[in-house]
């Protein structure tokens, strides 16, 4: 009777093993994310808001948001933004199929007074008539980090 050697067959059972959980595990770069320091939401199959973060100098200060939405619908539409402790909705209007940017050489979104400081979340209520409403925590950053100092209100 022949014997199969233990660390041979040890292995190979280990190799099978590997190659089956490795086989089960999802495709990263098919799984949306946001490649910057803002954050990603998704409204619906109809609205995506990407790269969102508010540029301030400090706490009570005026800011800026930073990012994009893109339409994936075959009208136009207004994205309503409600900023933690602002009264009142700053809408942008964003055309059938199409992505508006935010910044400073694109669409302008000011924020009177930033309710918190740089370095925490600021809550942000994003809406349309279409998509409904969504809440999401958005990065406050400061002009520590380069490219922003340029963006400062």
């Amino acid at each position: 009777m022949a014997r199969i050697p233990r660390r041979p067959l040890a292995a190979l059972v280990i190799a099978a093993a590997a190659l089956s959980a490795a086989a089960c595990a999802p495709i990263t770069t098919q799984i949306p994310y946001t490649a910057s320091d803002g954050v990603r939401v998704e409204l619906g199959d109809q609205l995506t808001a990407v790269n969102l973060m508010v540029l301030t100098t400090g706490e009570g200060a005026e800011g800026v948001l930073l990012g994009g939405v893109t339409n994936h619908t075959a009208d136009d539409t207004t994205v309503d933004f409600i900023f933690e402790g602002s009264s009142g909705a700053l809408p942008v209007d964003v055309s059938a199929n199409s992505t508006t940017l935010f910044g400073p050489d694109h669409e302008s979104v000011s924020i009177a007074s930033v309710a918190a400081p740089p370095g925490a979340i600021l809550d942000v209520q994003i809406s349309s008539p279409e998509s409904g409403s969504v809440t999401v925590g958005v990065p406050v950053l400061d002009g520590t980090l380069a490219p922003y100092d340029e963006y400062l209100p």
